[in-house]
């Protein structure tokens, strides 16, 4: 058992601090690791880099991408820089070889370390790594653009060096989120604008003075585009969500103003949608209603499943990338809930009931703020990061009972 109990809280909500107090009691029995780390600003954004390694001194290093959203610097009346964040995590490791008598107690503590801070124009809305190259990052800036960076090269600590500015949207609040980089195509990057655009650019083509105009615009959204998503098998197919209410299915290389799939697929504002990692029909999406739906690709006008289960809006939906039946959402209720597809419809004794939804593997409910963002860490997979608005990153695996019966090669339905 790992566990570094560093977690307090100041909250004004009684509730809050009551809910808390009990999760933090029950962190031995439900985590085989959980670290709390307070960052100085809150981070919109958060995703594992590609990178592990060990150290002499028995620790495992996991390396993350965050972003600030800061506010008025200390001691000022003026902004504090924004930064894009790259950090170290390190896990304390038990080896097998050890000395049994060795608890998780007795292990060096873990930590998180800052190790570059990259300059950013305004807060960092969202950062995602190119698959092919995860020296090369992308953010979502609140001018609307893509910014991108290239993080093997030095920074001062307040001199803003983009590589490349991707325009093409039209500005507006600063609220723009969505962007994915293509797993098959090495530089091409989408981004879901709040113009109800969304931009395609190939950063590999040509530039001028280090600005760069969009390939092409798809536009058929009414209001703003919340997330985009490449399909993660078929190179020409991505999929935009919005305030409209509406999935968009989209064929890169057909009419640019009519996608090839379109339905309202939520009562309320769809917030995020992804593709599935190993089945190509299937993607899921979170939204305002409080849900996170499943739907077959190749007949939107039938939803597989809504999970419910979060009671405020579902911000983000990520598939775990070794488990073919498991997926993830967070939101504004402070949590982040697990969900198995293999235990739609199981029956459930009244007492079980109480604790939601068959489907429901776990519910992470350590954050004190609205969870704005979480990742899978596919290099250890079951480990996830998460961020709050309340300047909070967790690092946390829920204990192996809970998650043993999860199948790798089960198909969804």
């Amino acid at each position: 058992f790992l566990c570094q109990n560093t977690m307090d809280v100041e909250e004004d909500s009684p509730l809050i601090n009551e809910e808390f107090k009990i999760w933090k009691k029950n962190v031995p029995y439900l985590y085989d690791f959980m670290l709390s780390t307070a960052l100085k600003w809150p981070s919109l954004t958060v995703q594992w880099l590609p990178t592990v390694r060990e150290t002499d001194d028995g620790f495992q290093v996991l390396s993350l991408l965050l972003g600030t959203n800061a506010g008025v610097a200390e001691g000022t009346d003026e902004q504090d820089q924004n930064y894009v964040l790259l950090a170290d995590v390190y896990i304390p490791l038990l080896n097998a070889d050890s000395d049994p008598s060795v608890s998780g107690a007795n292990l060096k503590p873990g930590r998180v370390e800052i190790v570059k801070k990259i300059p950013h124009p305004g807060e960092v809305n969202r950062a995602r790594y190119m698959p092919q190259k995860s020296n090369i990052i992308a953010t979502k800036a609140i001018s609307s653009d893509v910014l991108i960076f290239d993080s093997n090269k030095k920074f001062k600590s307040d001199n803003v060096k983009t590589e490349l500015t991707l325009r093409g949207h039209k500005r507006g609040r600063g609220q723009s989120y969505g962007m994915s980089w293509s797993p098959q195509q090495s530089g091409k990057i989408i981004s879901a604008g709040e113009d109800g655009v969304v931009c395609l650019w190939d950063i590999e083509g040509n530039t001028t003075n280090g600005k760069l105009d969009p390939l092409i615009k798809f536009k058929s959204h009414t209001g703003v585009i919340e997330d985009v998503s490449w399909h993660l098998m078929h190179e020409t197919l991505f999929a935009s969500v919005g305030d409209d209410k509406l999935i968009a299915i989209w064929d890169s290389r057909d009419d640019p103003n009519h996608p090839i799939a379109s339905i309202e697929a939520h009562p309320a504002p769809i917030n995020c949608i992804q593709f599935h990692p190993f089945d190509e029909v299937y993607c899921a999406t979170g939204s305002s209603d409080n849900t996170v739906a499943l739907w077959d690709v190749r007949n939107l006008k039938t939803k597989l499943h809504s999970f419910e289960q979060h009671t405020g809006e579902v911000y983000q939906v990520r598939w775990s990338e070794t488990s073919e039946t498991v997926l993830a959402s967070c939101g504004t209720d402070r949590r982040v809930n697990v969900w198995e597809i293999k235990k739609v419809g199981e029956e459930l004794s009244e007492e079980d009931q109480a604790d939601g939804p068959p489907e429901l593997l776990f519910v992470h409910g350590g954050h004190t703020g609205e969870v704005n963002d979480f990742s899978w860490n596919k290099a250890d997979p079951w480990k996830i990061a998460s961020v709050s608005d309340d300047n909070i990153l967790h690092i946390w695996q829920m204990a192996q009972p809970i998650y043993a019966d999860c199948a790798y090669e089960d198909e969804i339905y």
